[in-house]
């Protein structure tokens, strides 16, 4: 094995240290989210401003607040849910006023998370040992069809689409070898913005609906997300997800189930141990 891709393995499979940040949170933004009539069941972080209506958010990790903003949150209906963390609580919603209006004074030096997200891009569009590249082509308008994604279960899929204004809207996703949500990744490298809408597995897989599966990384895109369900995550520039219905009753933004990705585990160096 060569040097190079030694070191790229260390820097990629330390990844339970590198990218632990980062894959905490299903929803991760570098500029802001604004978002009506979404659920996302799992920590939700954004370095811009926050937006929320008629949303739900819910986690199970009592170990960081489900819902982070590094320039304020603003609620205008809907409830965050967690496990008991008097820190959490203490900091971030024991005084909601005045979090909730807040607006700091941005830093412009890229965040941690923001540099994650990128890193761990470059890092995917590597040769890896136990993963595999394939290039798609996506629709740049909505259309009908299906994205037909095989793999084992013991790879990582990752699935590089090179255009600027990719659009999943209309689309069908069949999955087939055992590959599941947690070992497929979407790299958006040029994207500009990013649709996705009215998509995914239908029918149901082992007897729930995942939508859309795996982790979606586009660090330079505006994602409009409506009326979708994606299982994974999704880390962006932002989200926004507007919905027809005032109500949330005919059409939603959609909602984010967790599936924290796999990242192949890096080989033994030296020895028997």
């Amino acid at each position: 094995m060569s040097l190079r891709l030694l070191s790229l393995l260390t820097s990629l499979l330390i990844s339970s240290n590198l990218y632990a940040s980062l894959t905490d949170y299903i929803v991760y933004t570098s500029e802001g989210i604004s978002a009506e009539c979404s659920d996302f069941l799992g920590s939700v972080k954004s370095d811009g401003p926050i937006y929320l209506r008629h949303f739900l958010i819910q986690s199970n990790d009592a170990s960081r607040c489900p819902l982070a903003s590094s320039e304020g949150v603003t609620f205008m209906s809907g409830s965050v849910k967690l496990q008991e963390s008097p820190s959490c609580i203490r900091a971030r919603f024991l005084n909601k006023e005045s979090l909730l209006y807040s607006r700091l004074i941005r830093n412009k030096i890229p965040s941690q998370l923001s540099t994650e997200m990128v890193t761990l891009l470059e890092n995917l569009q590597q040769d890896i040992p136990g993963s595999r590249r394939v290039y798609l082509d996506l629709p740049t308008e909505p259309s009908q069809g299906v994205i037909k994604i095989n793999g084992s279960s013991n790879e990582l899929l990752v699935i590089i689409v090179p255009q600027t204004q990719p659009v999943i809207e209309g689309l069908g996703i069949e999955l087939s070898g055992g590959i599941d949500e947690s070992r497929i990744v979407w790299l958006f490298p040029n994207a500009t913005t990013l649709r996705i809408a009215r998509s995914g597995m239908n029918p149901a897989r082992y007897g729930r609906n995942i939508g859309i599966p795996g982790t979606f990384i586009a660090p330079y895109a505006e994602v409009s997300f409506q009326n979708a369900l994606i299982t994974g995550a999704l880390f962006a520039r932002s989200l926004i997800g507007l919905a027809s219905d005032p109500d949330c009753r005919a059409d939603v933004s959609g909602q984010i189930n967790p599936a924290p990705l796999k990242l192949p585990v890096p080989p033994r160096r030296g020895g028997k141990g």
